[in-house]
């Protein structure tokens, strides 16, 4: 698996020639055409947008129908939706529809326990009473013909109407059923709440739906919905029409921006009405729901608590999860697969997602019902995952899903064998198809501004946070600094003055931003109150090659010299061969003059500076991190001052480079300066306090190290330093006895 930055070429050349003709420029043409607009969709996708008449939805006609006569009739209506944020909203908006237009109704919702779909046991109740004429199901019904022959026999005289959007089975309900994906609809991608929603337009015309946009919103948004065509106009007039007043007060306890945005409901809202059913009963998120006209603030405060308690229960998921990680083997297996005894159900695909991410490889995560395990799983662009699950049907109970994602239940007995058997094909798969690519939009070139990106970004809102304009800086750092706690985020400014932040994994990267290294990084842009500026958040960084990390090499060589012996070499020419052959291998070498001394046969491998990122083979240029998780790590380096890079590495020995020096005096300075060490300065603020005259920090920190190789001291090179005031004799330190020759 390697890491690669390439630019998106998904588009139609016609499209972006037609884009030209209508203004635009070339590189801010392919941006439009990538997201599907052509001069056709133009002035739609732009403007205020539009919708296809509803009625050429098929089944739409019968739907309105019956729900007119159970209108008139005087029979109440059962809505049956699912427990997800999608099923929940589009319950709402049409239980709110029906109540204020004075057709009585009741929601039922299934408990996450009770499954996906149609449930008998859960309507029988309420069905038994001989009050409801009809039952409309909403992001549900078309996978449960069975249930529907059954409520047929035993309420004759029940009218049913299905509507969903999900995939058409091969056998659908006997009844009404309304899906975009039946028939000729012009748009099959709609969300549940937009079948909910389509329904009430044609029921009682556009500008009524309009009132029920802000809810139909959420549940596009929330099941990931493609923002064009209808959605894209559902969201809109949600995001312009967003009165109601639940939501709103849920937006304010959720720290949204005013006024809101696609961002704040991916991000804030839809997360808070999914926890509900996640980690308790999902009629708490109906509640807040269903308060459109008067906020009940006590089910917006239980909702947000909820989400807390869903962040918590995570944690302590992915804690439990990171103990299970044998990196070696996830990496040689291709495949995260992780359980436990009792993980809480509704959070295992985001746990799944987390570790998709973490290794870039196909995830899947179990916990225990009963006889059973029940599980998530989430692939990776190269990996058809649902067609792994395919081939591994004679091993599960049930599972369903698509590509990217599917759900599934195993027994116990064959836990181990599922693993094996999706490791297996998976290890028979390309490499190529791990590899991971980071797409974006547009070079920076000097063709246009950061302002003109920012109005182009405007102007294809509303969008989600995955499908910001993504632009490729390739610059050196003027200064780069570390803020937030503990320092865990990282701020850097361009040579053209762009600022760009950095949040938590990037921070190891602020040692060589500081040297003025040339990055090549992949940033979206956003206009930031506090900085009172255009500010990019990175998305990626890749270190080049670059004069100004020669003392760097010797500031991380200094603070992990080892100079211990036992050092395994490598015998033979062929012998080495076959190890960079391998399909997990981490090339080490001191510093970028070595690598360029003896780079042949290695001009395959990407080069990484001072960390191997994600990819399985590399080299890595004066690594800063442990390198255990690749199977085989060849270091070329001097023989007397080997550094343990993990428990497996072998070493070829080159040519001696020149190091950092020590002497006596040095020592005995650095120890003085460690002495007068206030609560206040930090390790390395004494080298700039006391000695930043007298020897460079490389030296400094390899006088540390002997100390430390002497057990005179203890330290974290941050703030924490202990010493032990006993007598020592420089020589017994084998760092010292090298540095000083």
């Amino acid at each position: 698996m390697q890491q690669y930055i390439v630019k998106r070429d998904n588009f139609i050349q016609q499209d972006v020639d037609g884009l030209v003709e209508a203004g635009f420029s070339e590189s801010f043409a392919r941006v439009l055409a990538t997201r599907g607009v052509n001069v056709g969709n133009l002035e739609s996708f732009l403007g205020e947008g539009k919708y296809n008449d509803p009625f050429l939805m098929q089944g739409m006609v019968e739907a309105v129908a019956a729900v007119k006569a159970a209108a008139v009739g005087g029979g109440k209506i059962l809505i049956y939706g699912d427990y997800d944020a999608d099923g929940l909203t589009a319950s709402s908006l049409l239980s709110l529809f029906f109540t204020r237009n004075g057709i009585a109704n009741d929601v039922v919702i299934p408990e996450r326990e009770d499954g996906y779909g149609m449930h008998t046991h859960l309507v029988k109740p309420l069905l038994d009473s001989g009050n409801y004429s009809l039952l409309i199901t909403v992001d549900c019904g078309i996978s449960n013909a069975d249930v529907v022959d059954e409520l047929h026999g035993l309420y004759p005289d029940l009218k049913i109407v299905v509507t969903d959007h999900h995939e058409i089975p091969t056998t659908i309900p006997d009844c009404v059923c309304v899906n975009p994906k039946l028939g000729n609809y012009p748009f099959r991608y709609l969300s549940g709440s937009g079948v909910a929603y389509k329904l009430v337009q044609a029921i009682a015309g556009t500008e009524q739906a309009i009132d029920y946009a802000d809810i139909a919103m959420i549940g596009t948004i929330a099941d990931i919905m493609p923002l064009c065509d209808e959605n894209r106009t559902i969201v809109k007039h949600g995001l312009a029409n967003f009165n109601h007043k639940g939501l709103k007060l849920l937006a304010e306890k959720s720290k949204c921006s005013k006024p809101i945005t696609a961002t704040d409901i991916a991000m804030r809202i839809g997360p808070r009405i999914n926890a509900s059913g996640r980690v308790s009963s999902p009629l708490t998120a109906l509640q807040v729901l269903l308060s459109a006209d008067r906020a009940d603030s006590d089910a917006v405060e239980s909702l947000c608590q909820l989400n807390d308690k869903r962040k918590e229960i995570l944690d302590e998921i992915v804690a439990k999860a990171e103990k299970q990680c044998d990196d070696k083997k996830i990496s040689s297996d291709r495949l995260v697969y992780l359980y436990g005894e009792d993980w809480q159900h509704g959070l295992l695909g985001i746990v799944a997602n987390k570790f998709r991410e973490r290794y870039n490889l196909p995830a899947v995560v179990m916990t225990r019902e009963g006889d059973n395990y029940v599980g998530s799983a989430r692939g990776v662009d190269g990996v058809d995952l649902h067609s792994l699950f395919v081939q591994s049907e004679d091993l599960l109970v049930r599972f369903g899903g698509h590509k990217a994602s599917v759900g599934f239940t195993v027994s116990a007995e064959n836990l181990a064998a599922l693993q094996r058997r999706l490791s297996g094909l998976l290890v028979e798969m390309p490499a190529d198809c791990f590899d991971k690519k980071l797409y974006y939009d547009l070079d920076v070139d000097g063709t246009f501004t950061y302002s003109d990106v920012l109005k182009l970004s405007d102007m294809l809102q509303p969008m989600l946070p995955s499908d910001g304009i993504v632009l490729h800086v390739k610059n050196y750092v003027k200064y780069a600094n570390s803020f937030g706690k503990d320092g865990s985020h990282i701020s850097f400014t361009m040579a053209d003055g762009l600022q760009l932040k950095g949040f938590f994994s990037y921070s190891k990267y602020l040692e060589a931003l500081k040297t003025g290294a040339e990055v090549s990084a992949l940033c979206t842009l956003e206009y930031s109150a506090y900085d009172n500026d255009i500010i990019g958040i990175v998305s990626a960084i890749d270190l080049l090659p670059s004069l100004h990390f020669e003392n760097l090499y010797d500031i991380i060589y200094a603070r992990n010299i080892d100079c211990k012996q036992g050092s395994k070499c490598v015998c033979g020419a062929q012998n080495l061969n076959e190890l960079l052959r391998s399909s997990s291998v981490a090339v080490v070498f001191d510093t970028y003059n070595q690598y360029l001394k003896h780079c042949d046969g290695l001009h395959d491998l990407p080069v990484r500076f001072f960390h191997a990122g994600a990819d399985d083979r590399c080299v890595v240029i004066s690594p800063d991190e442990d390198l255990s998780t690749f199977d085989n790590v060849v270091v070329f380096t001097d023989k007397e001052s080997v550094r343990r890079y993990s428990d497996n590495a072998v070493y070829v020995f080159i040519d001696k480079i020149q190091r950092p020096t020590l002497n006596r005096q040095l020592c005995a300075l650095v120890y003085k300066s460690l002495t007068a060490k206030g609560k206040f300065d930090s390790v390395i603020g004494l080298y700039n306090k006391f000695l930043l005259e007298k020897m460079t920090l490389a030296q400094y920190i390899s006088a540390v190290k002997v100390f430390e190789q002497l057990n005179l001291i203890s330290t974290d090179y941050q703030y924490s330093l202990e010493i032990f005031h006993c007598k020592v004799n420089l020589e017994d330190s084998a760092v010292f006895n090298y540095l000083k020759n």
